[in-house]
């Protein structure tokens, strides 16, 4: 089975139960099929073949979804571009892709008219509304199109499916290569993970430029016949009152999005009940956090590890997550999981030669699975510096304990050494969260001329609440050893988050920094 077979084989099973919902529209899995099918055959009849690249450029509508599935079924490449990022960098991606046909929603139709004339590779531009100039409309593009299942073209596993983008945390996303065999081990890990049934209805509230708008939703919702819920993107009071209307079971949002959500006064207002389980993703949430959102919603929280380049590497499965017991039972809240979770991966942490790590000691956390990348799109020199031995090196700083459950600490780029002396910039924050006013918490390292960094904390206030930089600074003393306590404490509105929801700390790190210098 490929990836193509997916909504084929649910057609057949499922033809007139939901699929997918959007907005005001609600399709069967055969009509769903239909559309697919029609927009497969007019991209053919367009003269695209298999292994060429369709860059898409939209939030989630239902028309995102249905380029997906007619790319797998023609052997087509997607190409999802996140529309949020500078004209420079919009550029660079769909050339970079080779990109012939571009997808574009209406808001952006300009934008993309306007880079045409720098777009070589590019054959035809689709707009998700009406015609506009030498663009076509998708409607119309599918409407003369048959509904048939397109003609059968060889589709091998190590065959390119799609190019998802790294987070760009530290400059341009890269383009992520995922062959076919690694979005089907995808879908089997997220039905481990997950437990999907075909009385699932799945809330989609990630965009289509993630690794997990297809891997981790569509694909195994659909393959179990279950039912996908399209939401345009993460504005809390339209996620609350979808998966109050359409009765969600199963999402997967960002940790942050579920700190928000805690600290929403309307929460009460919503029947979230239907809810069974929920993925977490972007890190984990501070324990206290997550005990509040256990009481408020329920025990229903799954902290998920994954990256771009090997998505589901690990998860702390609800049953894990214990706020009484034992020391080492409580603090397995601040971990993502263990290294034999249930998954088809395979998971270490090791020093700089390579050797896996003792307890209590710290390591970098490398994976490999058949769901790992086969490489940076046209960045031979980076993807051999990551896929080292077979497993793709994270950058990320970790611990593990006696029972092999994993805590992460810091990106190794984010690391603070001050006076010689490694500092976890996990361990500040935790501190930091326990004030009853804080909302979020960063610790970063600003250069020092004799100690070469120092600690800062970025902290967030809830809304009406007060503390002073001194306060939070005793706090830390009185819980963390001196070298560890922040020298300076700085007051924001919100944290710099890339896509996923991580904090962005080279954002923070080049404003403070240069304020230090």
């Amino acid at each position: 089975m490929n990836a193509g077979d997916i909504l084929r084989r649910s057609a057949k099973r499922y033809p007139n139960k939901i699929a997918l919902v959007f907005e005001d529209s609600r399709f069967s899995f055969k009509e769903f099929n239909c559309r697919v099918n029609k927009l497969a055959n007019a991209l053919l009849k367009l003269g695209m073949d298999k292994g060429d690249r369709i860059a898409i450029l939209a939030e989630n509508c239902n028309q995102c979804v249905e380029a997906f599935y007619a790319a797998v079924k023609i052997g087509m490449v997607m190409a999802p571009i996140n529309p949020h990022l500078s004209s420079q960098e919009i550029h660079h991606l769909i050339t970079n892709a080779e990109a012939t046909v571009v997808i574009v929603a209406d808001r952006y139709k300009e934008f993309v008219q306007s880079l045409w004339p720098q777009l070589p590779s590019v054959r035809g531009v689709i707009i998700i509304g009406s015609p506009w100039k030498e663009m076509k409309g998708y409607e119309e593009f599918i409407s003369a199109s048959s509904p048939e299942e397109p003609r059968d073209i060889a589709i091998t596993e190590s065959d390119l499916f799609c190019l998802v983008l790294t987070a760009g945390t530290t400059g341009i996303p890269k383009q992520v290569m995922r062959t076919y065999r690694a979005v089907i081990a995808d879908l089997f890990n997220v039905l481990l993970a997950l437990h999907i049934s075909t009385e699932d209805i799945g809330l989609l509230a990630s965009p289509p430029y993630w690794a997990s708008f297809l891997t981790w939703f569509t694909a195994p919702f659909f393959y179990m016949g279950a039912s996908v819920v399209v939401t345009t993107g993460l504005n809390l009071k339209s996620v609350l009152e979808l998966i109050d209307k359409e009765k969600v079971t199963t999402t997967v949002l960002p940790s942050s999005f579920i700190g928000a959500a805690v600290a929403y006064p309307e929460l009460d207002k919503y029947d979230l009940s239907s809810l069974r389980i929920v993925g977490l993703t972007g890190g984990t949430l501070q324990p206290e956090i997550m005990k509040k959102a256990v009481e408020k919603i329920g025990r229903i929280f799954m902290v998920m590890y994954s990256t771009s380049e090997v998505t589901n590497i690990t998860y702390l499965s609800p049953k894990e997550m214990m706020f009484e017991g034992l020391p080492d039972e409580v603090r397995r809240l601040r971990s993502c999981g263990r290294d034999a979770a249930p998954l088809n991966v395979d998971v270490r942490i090791v020093d700089d030669e390579g050797r896996n790590i003792a307890p209590g000691e710290v390591g970098e956390v490398i994976a490999r699975g058949d769901h790992m990348m086969s490489g940076y799109l046209n960045m031979p020199e980076v993807t051999n510096e990551v896929l080292k031995g077979g497993y793709f090196h994270t950058g990320d700083l970790a611990t593990i304990d006696e029972q092999g459950y994993i805590y992460l600490l810091d990106r190794k780029k984010d690391a603070i050494v001050s006076d010689g002396k490694a500092i976890a910039s996990s361990d500040v924050e935790g501190v930091i969260y326990s004030h009853p006013s804080v909302l979020e918490a960063a610790v970063i390292g600003v250069p020092h001329a004799e100690l070469g960094q120092t600690v800062m904390a970025v902290v967030v206030l809830k809304e009406g609440k007060k503390t002073t930089a001194e306060q939070i600074i005793e706090l830390c003393a009185h819980n963390l050893p001196s070298y560890v306590v922040p020298q300076s404490v700085e007051f924001t509105d919100k944290l710099p988050r890339n896509v996923v929801g991580k904090v962005q700390k080279h954002v923070l790190r080049q404003k403070y920094s240069a304020e230090a210098k």
